[in-house]
């Protein structure tokens, strides 16, 4: 679960899907924006339609697979962003490495994320 502070609120859903900034992947769309607040910590949410599964539990099952890929690199993620995850019905089919290495994967190719490979 991601800590409160973390969550982002549904007020801010249209302006996010309404954001130029996004990336493509085959099992999801990254939407984000960045904001000019001082005192800004990064904030996400997960959209899990029900063109997936109409299961919830299947759905809930991605969403958490989001959450704790986010909160493993929560640190490291830059503050002053706003992140809106569409899942694809591809991912069905795909366990939690792989969401996770694709999600971290975007999020350094976006430079939401610091790569910490490259520092000494």
């Amino acid at each position: 679960m991601l800590p409160s502070k973390n969550r982002l609120p549904g007020h801010c859903f249209p302006a996010l899907l309404k954001s130029k900034n996004s990336y493509n992947c085959p099992f999801f769309t990254i939407k984000f924006k960045k904001r000019l607040t001082q005192k800004s910590v990064f904030r996400a949410a997960i959209i899990v339609s029900t063109k997936i599964s109409k299961k919830a539990v299947i759905r809930n099952r991605f969403k958490r697979f989001f959450r704790q890929s986010l909160n493993l690199c929560l640190s490291r993620l830059n503050p002053s962003y706003d992140l809106l995850i569409l899942v694809k019905p591809n991912i069905i089919n795909s366990s939690f490495s792989q969401i996770k290495t694709a999600l971290q994967t975007v999020l350094i190719h976006t430079k939401i994320l610091k790569n910490e490979k490259n520092n000494p």
